[in-house]
Protein backbone atom coordinates (compact mmCIF):
# COMPACT_ATOMS: atom_id res chain seq x y z
CA UNK A 1 0.00 0.00 0.00
CA UNK A 2 1.18 3.33 -1.08
CA UNK A 3 0.09 6.75 -0.18
CA UNK A 4 0.65 9.50 -2.56
CA UNK A 5 -0.29 13.34 -2.87
CA UNK A 6 0.27 16.08 -5.10
CA UNK A 7 2.85 18.99 -3.71
CA UNK A 8 5.36 16.14 -2.79
CA UNK A 9 8.98 17.47 -3.07
CA UNK A 10 10.83 16.02 -6.20
CA UNK A 11 12.32 12.90 -3.94
CA UNK A 12 8.93 11.88 -2.92
CA UNK A 13 7.06 12.42 -6.57
CA UNK A 14 9.77 10.33 -8.10
CA UNK A 15 9.15 7.52 -5.39
CA UNK A 16 5.53 7.73 -6.46
CA UNK A 17 6.81 6.78 -9.94
CA UNK A 18 9.42 4.14 -9.68
CA UNK A 19 7.96 1.72 -6.11
CA UNK A 20 4.16 0.78 -7.14
CA UNK A 21 5.35 -0.55 -10.36
CA UNK A 22 8.54 -1.96 -9.14
CA UNK A 23 6.65 -3.39 -6.86
CA UNK A 24 3.78 -5.13 -8.65
CA UNK A 25 6.46 -6.41 -10.69
CA UNK A 26 7.55 -8.32 -7.95
CA UNK A 27 4.35 -9.74 -7.12
CA UNK A 28 2.91 -7.15 -4.61
CA UNK A 29 -0.36 -6.19 -4.84
CA UNK A 30 -0.08 -2.34 -4.31
CA UNK A 31 -2.94 0.54 -4.63
CA UNK A 32 -1.97 4.28 -4.79
CA UNK A 33 -3.87 6.52 -2.66
CA UNK A 34 -3.56 10.09 -3.65
CA UNK A 35 -5.21 12.34 -1.55
CA UNK A 36 -6.64 15.84 -1.12
CA UNK A 37 -8.85 18.06 -3.90
CA UNK A 38 -6.04 18.13 -6.26
CA UNK A 39 -4.54 14.96 -5.68
CA UNK A 40 -3.15 13.27 -8.77
CA UNK A 41 -0.60 10.68 -9.55
CA UNK A 42 2.05 10.75 -11.44
CA UNK A 43 2.86 8.48 -14.61
CA UNK A 44 4.41 5.06 -13.58
CA UNK A 45 8.01 4.76 -14.78
CA UNK A 46 8.34 3.77 -18.17
CA UNK A 47 8.64 -0.01 -18.38
CA UNK A 48 6.41 -0.53 -15.37
CA UNK A 49 2.73 -1.52 -15.11
CA UNK A 50 0.58 0.73 -14.13
CA UNK A 51 -1.35 0.04 -10.34
CA UNK A 52 -4.39 0.98 -9.23
CA UNK A 53 -4.94 4.37 -8.16
CA UNK A 54 -7.79 5.56 -5.66
CA UNK A 55 -8.30 9.28 -5.42
CA UNK A 56 -9.91 10.93 -2.24
CA UNK A 57 -10.74 14.18 -1.89
CA UNK A 58 -12.84 16.32 0.55
CA UNK A 59 -11.54 18.79 3.49
CA UNK A 60 -8.62 17.60 5.54
CA UNK A 61 -10.77 16.67 8.85
CA UNK A 62 -12.42 14.35 6.13
CA UNK A 63 -9.97 12.04 4.54
CA UNK A 64 -8.77 10.14 7.86
CA UNK A 65 -12.36 8.72 7.93
CA UNK A 66 -12.61 8.11 4.18
CA UNK A 67 -9.55 5.86 4.21
CA UNK A 68 -10.73 4.21 7.06
CA UNK A 69 -13.84 3.18 5.24
CA UNK A 70 -11.91 2.59 1.86
CA UNK A 71 -9.98 0.11 4.19
CA UNK A 72 -12.76 -1.43 5.52
CA UNK A 73 -13.68 -2.53 1.90
CA UNK A 74 -10.38 -3.31 1.03
CA UNK A 75 -7.87 -4.21 3.89
CA UNK A 76 -3.99 -4.00 3.40
CA UNK A 77 -1.10 -5.47 5.00
CA UNK A 78 1.07 -2.18 5.44
CA UNK A 79 0.31 1.49 4.96
CA UNK A 80 2.94 3.56 3.68
CA UNK A 81 2.84 7.33 3.47
CA UNK A 82 5.20 9.61 1.10
CA UNK A 83 4.66 12.69 3.30
CA UNK A 84 4.49 13.77 6.95
CA UNK A 85 0.94 15.81 6.45
CA UNK A 86 -0.41 12.09 4.36
CA UNK A 87 1.04 10.44 7.12
CA UNK A 88 -1.09 11.74 9.57
CA UNK A 89 -4.40 10.87 8.07
CA UNK A 90 -2.96 7.69 7.34
CA UNK A 91 -1.93 6.53 10.74
CA UNK A 92 -5.25 7.60 12.03
CA UNK A 93 -7.35 5.28 9.97
CA UNK A 94 -4.01 2.67 10.14
CA UNK A 95 -5.10 2.22 14.45
CA UNK A 96 -8.90 2.24 13.62
CA UNK A 97 -7.59 -1.45 11.61
CA UNK A 98 -4.05 -2.24 13.78
CA UNK A 99 -1.98 -2.01 10.10
CA UNK A 100 2.00 -1.13 10.25
CA UNK A 101 2.52 2.18 8.66
CA UNK A 102 5.67 3.00 7.26
CA UNK A 103 6.31 6.59 7.20
CA UNK A 104 8.82 7.53 4.59
CA UNK A 105 10.31 11.53 5.28
CA UNK A 106 12.43 12.67 1.72
CA UNK A 107 14.29 15.42 3.89
CA UNK A 108 11.43 18.02 3.53
CA UNK A 109 9.46 17.68 7.16
CA UNK A 110 10.24 20.29 9.69
CA UNK A 111 12.08 18.53 11.64
CA UNK A 112 15.87 19.42 12.46
CA UNK A 113 17.83 21.98 10.46
CA UNK A 114 14.37 22.51 8.41
CA UNK A 115 12.69 23.55 11.98
CA UNK A 116 12.81 27.00 11.56
CA UNK A 117 10.81 26.98 8.28
CA UNK A 118 7.71 25.90 9.36
CA UNK A 119 4.87 27.03 12.01
CA UNK A 120 5.14 25.53 15.23
CA UNK A 121 2.16 23.67 15.07
CA UNK A 122 3.64 21.66 11.85
CA UNK A 123 6.38 20.89 13.26
CA UNK A 124 4.45 19.30 16.63
CA UNK A 125 2.36 17.40 14.39
CA UNK A 126 5.20 15.93 11.66
CA UNK A 127 7.19 14.99 15.10
CA UNK A 128 3.91 13.08 16.26
CA UNK A 129 3.69 11.61 13.09
CA UNK A 130 7.87 10.33 13.47
CA UNK A 131 7.23 8.80 16.87
CA UNK A 132 3.80 6.92 16.15
CA UNK A 133 4.61 5.14 12.84
CA UNK A 134 6.05 1.86 13.43
CA UNK A 135 8.64 2.34 10.88
CA UNK A 136 10.45 5.10 9.60
CA UNK A 137 12.72 5.81 6.66
CA UNK A 138 14.41 8.88 5.58
CA UNK A 139 16.40 10.23 3.09
CA UNK A 140 19.57 11.17 5.50
CA UNK A 141 22.08 9.86 8.22
CA UNK A 142 21.41 13.22 9.19
CA UNK A 143 17.49 13.23 9.02
CA UNK A 144 17.71 9.95 10.63
CA UNK A 145 19.58 11.43 13.66
CA UNK A 146 16.49 13.80 13.89
CA UNK A 147 14.22 11.09 14.13
CA UNK A 148 16.11 8.81 16.27
CA UNK A 149 15.91 11.85 19.05
CA UNK A 150 12.15 12.24 18.13
CA UNK A 151 11.98 8.14 18.79
CA UNK A 152 14.17 8.11 21.50
CA UNK A 153 15.50 4.94 19.58
CA UNK A 154 17.19 4.45 16.38
CA UNK A 155 14.61 0.52 16.45
CA UNK A 156 12.42 0.47 13.44
CA UNK A 157 14.27 3.43 11.56
CA UNK A 158 16.50 3.37 8.38
CA UNK A 159 18.03 5.35 5.52
CA UNK A 160 16.51 4.53 2.08
CA UNK A 161 17.71 7.26 -0.09
CA UNK A 162 16.18 7.63 -3.54
CA UNK A 163 17.02 6.24 -7.17
CA UNK A 164 18.00 6.60 -10.18
CA UNK A 165 17.48 5.54 -13.75
CA UNK A 166 20.30 4.17 -14.54
CA UNK A 167 19.28 3.10 -18.48
CA UNK A 168 19.43 6.97 -19.04
CA UNK A 169 23.40 7.03 -18.73
CA UNK A 170 23.67 3.69 -20.62
CA UNK A 171 25.31 6.14 -23.17
CA UNK A 172 27.51 8.50 -21.19
CA UNK A 173 30.38 10.55 -23.13
CA UNK A 174 33.66 8.96 -22.04
CA UNK A 175 36.12 11.53 -20.39
CA UNK A 176 38.23 11.93 -23.53
CA UNK A 177 35.12 13.25 -25.47
CA UNK A 178 34.14 16.45 -22.83
CA UNK A 179 35.27 18.64 -25.13
CA UNK A 180 33.37 22.42 -24.54
CA UNK A 181 36.16 24.99 -25.64
CA UNK A 182 38.98 26.74 -23.98
CA UNK A 183 39.16 26.27 -19.72
CA UNK A 184 37.41 23.82 -17.56
CA UNK A 185 33.84 24.02 -17.23
CA UNK A 186 32.32 23.11 -13.87
CA UNK A 187 28.56 22.08 -13.83
CA UNK A 188 26.59 23.69 -10.47
CA UNK A 189 23.84 20.97 -9.45
CA UNK A 190 21.09 22.27 -7.14
CA UNK A 191 20.22 20.04 -3.97
CA UNK A 192 16.73 20.58 -3.24
CA UNK A 193 13.96 22.50 -4.52
CA UNK A 194 12.81 24.95 -1.98
CA UNK A 195 16.81 25.58 -0.83
CA UNK A 196 19.07 27.64 -2.11
CA UNK A 197 21.35 25.82 -4.36
CA UNK A 198 24.70 27.89 -3.15
CA UNK A 199 26.41 28.14 -6.48
CA UNK A 200 27.50 31.96 -4.64
CA UNK A 201 30.24 29.50 -3.14
CA UNK A 202 31.57 28.19 -6.37
CA UNK A 203 31.27 31.49 -7.97
CA UNK A 204 33.39 33.01 -5.02
CA UNK A 205 36.19 31.04 -6.08
CA UNK A 206 36.42 31.70 -9.81
CA UNK A 207 38.92 35.06 -8.87
CA UNK A 208 41.51 31.95 -8.24
CA UNK A 209 40.70 29.80 -10.71
CA UNK A 210 41.01 31.71 -13.89
CA UNK A 211 40.74 28.47 -16.42
CA UNK A 212 37.33 27.48 -15.42
CA UNK A 213 33.49 27.97 -16.17
CA UNK A 214 31.03 27.86 -14.38
CA UNK A 215 27.02 26.67 -15.48
CA UNK A 216 24.26 26.64 -12.48
CA UNK A 217 21.54 24.31 -12.94
CA UNK A 218 18.96 25.25 -10.84
CA UNK A 219 15.06 24.12 -10.90
CA UNK A 220 12.18 26.66 -11.12
CA UNK A 221 11.49 27.56 -7.71
CA UNK A 222 15.21 28.95 -7.65
CA UNK A 223 15.41 31.18 -9.92
CA UNK A 224 15.28 34.21 -7.81
CA UNK A 225 18.42 32.92 -5.94
CA UNK A 226 19.71 31.88 -9.51
CA UNK A 227 19.34 36.00 -10.37
CA UNK A 228 21.24 36.70 -6.95
CA UNK A 229 24.24 34.32 -7.81
CA UNK A 230 24.42 36.02 -11.22
CA UNK A 231 25.03 39.12 -9.66
CA UNK A 232 28.03 38.30 -7.58
CA UNK A 233 29.17 37.11 -10.59
CA UNK A 234 28.88 40.62 -11.80
CA UNK A 235 30.54 42.03 -8.36
CA UNK A 236 33.83 39.54 -8.69
CA UNK A 237 34.20 40.89 -12.54
CA UNK A 238 33.56 36.82 -13.77
CA UNK A 239 29.97 37.24 -15.50
CA UNK A 240 32.09 36.15 -18.34
CA UNK A 241 32.97 32.43 -17.04
CA UNK A 242 29.06 32.13 -15.48
CA UNK A 243 26.31 30.78 -17.29
CA UNK A 244 22.67 30.53 -14.96
CA UNK A 245 19.88 28.02 -16.42
CA UNK A 246 17.24 25.86 -15.53
CA UNK A 247 17.03 23.12 -18.14
CA UNK A 248 14.86 20.21 -18.96
CA UNK A 249 16.12 17.12 -17.39
CA UNK A 250 17.13 15.71 -21.06
CA UNK A 251 18.83 19.30 -21.43
CA UNK A 252 20.72 19.55 -17.97
CA UNK A 253 22.34 15.78 -18.71
CA UNK A 254 23.73 17.10 -21.89
CA UNK A 255 24.85 20.26 -20.92
CA UNK A 256 26.25 17.65 -17.57
CA UNK A 257 28.17 15.26 -19.49
CA UNK A 258 29.94 17.71 -21.19
CA UNK A 259 31.51 19.05 -17.37
CA UNK A 260 35.02 18.22 -16.29
CA UNK A 261 33.57 18.23 -12.75
CA UNK A 262 30.24 19.06 -10.73
CA UNK A 263 29.73 20.76 -6.96
CA UNK A 264 26.78 20.49 -5.12
CA UNK A 265 27.37 23.02 -2.57
CA UNK A 266 24.24 24.28 -0.34
CA UNK A 267 24.50 24.78 3.15
CA UNK A 268 21.69 22.02 3.58
CA UNK A 269 21.32 19.29 1.38
CA UNK A 270 17.78 17.34 1.02
CA UNK A 271 17.48 15.73 -2.12
CA UNK A 272 20.85 14.23 -3.50
CA UNK A 273 19.13 13.03 -7.24
CA UNK A 274 20.93 15.42 -9.40
CA UNK A 275 24.18 14.40 -7.42
CA UNK A 276 23.33 10.86 -8.61
CA UNK A 277 22.75 11.99 -12.04
CA UNK A 278 26.73 13.19 -12.17
CA UNK A 279 27.94 10.28 -10.79
CA UNK A 280 25.89 7.80 -13.40
CA UNK A 281 27.34 10.14 -16.43
CA UNK A 282 30.87 9.27 -14.50
CA UNK A 283 31.43 13.12 -13.35
CA UNK A 284 33.46 13.71 -10.11
CA UNK A 285 31.84 15.66 -7.02
CA UNK A 286 32.74 17.90 -5.21
CA UNK A 287 30.42 18.83 -2.76
CA UNK A 288 29.59 20.02 0.79
CA UNK A 289 29.54 17.64 3.76
CA UNK A 290 25.71 17.79 4.78
CA UNK A 291 22.87 16.41 4.69
CA UNK A 292 22.39 13.24 1.55
CA UNK A 293 25.45 14.31 -0.20
CA UNK A 294 27.36 13.14 3.08
CA UNK A 295 26.07 9.99 2.26
CA UNK A 296 26.57 9.65 -1.34
CA UNK A 297 29.70 10.88 -2.24
CA UNK A 298 32.48 9.23 -0.60
CA UNK A 299 35.42 11.17 0.10
CA UNK A 300 38.41 10.78 -1.94
CA UNK A 301 36.77 7.75 -3.87
CA UNK A 302 34.35 9.25 -6.02
CA UNK A 303 34.33 12.85 -5.10
CA UNK A 304 35.45 15.22 -2.76
CA UNK A 305 33.66 16.62 0.87
CA UNK A 306 34.15 20.05 2.04
CA UNK A 307 32.74 21.47 5.34
CA UNK A 308 30.15 24.19 3.88
CA UNK A 309 31.49 27.81 4.80
CA UNK A 310 35.01 26.71 3.79
CA UNK A 311 35.76 29.18 0.61
CA UNK A 312 39.64 28.12 0.83
CA UNK A 313 39.13 24.49 1.24
CA UNK A 314 36.72 24.40 -1.71
CA UNK A 315 38.58 26.92 -4.22
CA UNK A 316 42.18 24.43 -3.13
CA UNK A 317 40.08 21.13 -4.05
CA UNK A 318 38.32 22.59 -7.14
CA UNK A 319 41.94 23.49 -8.36
CA UNK A 320 43.45 20.32 -7.23
CA UNK A 321 40.74 18.29 -9.32
CA UNK A 322 41.14 20.46 -11.95
CA UNK A 323 44.73 19.72 -12.50
CA UNK A 324 44.75 16.29 -12.38
CA UNK A 325 42.71 14.43 -14.87
CA UNK A 326 43.67 10.72 -13.92
CA UNK A 327 42.08 11.28 -10.68
CA UNK A 328 38.92 13.05 -12.35
CA UNK A 329 38.80 9.74 -14.40
CA UNK A 330 39.19 7.58 -11.51
CA UNK A 331 36.74 9.23 -9.20
CA UNK A 332 34.02 9.66 -12.45
CA UNK A 333 34.52 5.89 -12.95
CA UNK A 334 34.08 5.20 -9.24
CA UNK A 335 31.35 7.33 -8.83
CA UNK A 336 29.38 5.60 -11.87
CA UNK A 337 29.86 2.24 -10.29
CA UNK A 338 28.51 3.42 -7.16
CA UNK A 339 25.29 5.22 -8.55
CA UNK A 340 24.46 2.11 -10.76
CA UNK A 341 24.69 -0.56 -8.06
CA UNK A 342 24.10 1.02 -4.76
CA UNK A 343 21.05 3.86 -6.29
CA UNK A 344 19.03 1.95 -9.03
CA UNK A 345 15.69 1.90 -8.56
CA UNK A 346 14.47 -1.65 -8.53
CA UNK A 347 17.62 -2.14 -5.26
CA UNK A 348 15.47 0.61 -3.50
CA UNK A 349 12.36 -1.18 -3.82
CA UNK A 350 14.18 -3.92 -2.40
CA UNK A 351 14.73 -2.11 0.57
CA UNK A 352 11.43 -1.18 1.21
CA UNK A 353 10.31 -4.87 0.77
CA UNK A 354 12.38 -5.73 3.44
CA UNK A 355 11.04 -2.68 5.64
CA UNK A 356 7.25 -3.97 4.88
CA UNK A 357 8.07 -7.00 5.67
CA UNK A 358 9.79 -6.13 9.38
CA UNK A 359 6.93 -3.89 9.72
CA UNK A 360 4.43 -5.94 9.52
CA UNK A 361 6.40 -8.82 12.27
CA UNK A 362 7.17 -5.34 14.33
CA UNK A 363 3.56 -4.83 14.48
CA UNK A 364 2.06 -8.51 14.92
CA UNK A 365 4.56 -8.39 17.92
CA UNK A 366 3.21 -5.67 19.81
CA UNK A 367 -0.44 -7.23 19.05
CA UNK A 368 0.75 -10.49 20.02
CA UNK A 369 2.76 -8.97 23.45
CA UNK A 370 -0.74 -7.23 24.44
CA UNK A 371 -2.54 -10.35 25.02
Amino acid sequence: MVIGTTGQSCAASEHGRWLPGLLSQAGHQVTVYSLGDDASQAPAAPGLPASEVVTITGAASELAAKLDTAWERDRPDVVQAHSWPIGLFAQLAADRHGLPTVQSFHGTAPLGPRVGMAKPAQTRLAALVARTATWVTTGSSQELETVARLRRSRRRTSVIAGGIDVTMFEQSLPPEARTHGPGHLIAGLAGSDDLDPGFEAVIRTLPVVPEAHFLGIGRPPQRHRLDAAMQLAHALGVQDRVEMAVLTPAEALARLERADIATCTPALCTDHSTVLQAMAAGIPLIAHDTGALADTVIDDVTGLLIAPGRPRELAAAIKTLLAQPFARMSMGAAGRARARSRYSWPRVAQEYEWVYENAMSSRAGAVGGTG
